[in-house]
């Protein structure tokens, strides 16, 4: 088992460059959490699942969309479509 941490601070004031790294159901899903800290720690965790599950323990291409099953189970998949990534 592999633990992963985030420090989210550095996503204070770039939330949106955050956000538009993330799937559309996940940015929607972080936007409706209220408190500034929850919403961060759930852009933070969306951001370090997608790592996780990259090549090189790096952010994979934008292009890698995630999904999970109603049993749990993650997805991965390609689309055309490129983000930009946080420098």
């Amino acid at each position: 088992m592999n633990v992963y941490l985030l420090d989210i601070a550095p996503l204070r004031g770039r939330e949106r460059e955050a956000l538009a790294l993330l799937p559309e159901e996940r940015r929607e899903k972080a936007l409706r959490i209220r408190r500034e800290e929850a919403r961060l720690r759930s852009i933070g965790a969306s951001l370090l699942l997608r790592a996780a599950g990259g090549s090189n323990r790096r952010l994979p291409a934008a292009n890698t969309e995630s999904r999970v099953s109603p049993a749990g189970r993650i997805f991965h998949s390609r689309t055309a479509a490129r983000s930009p990534r946080l420098p």
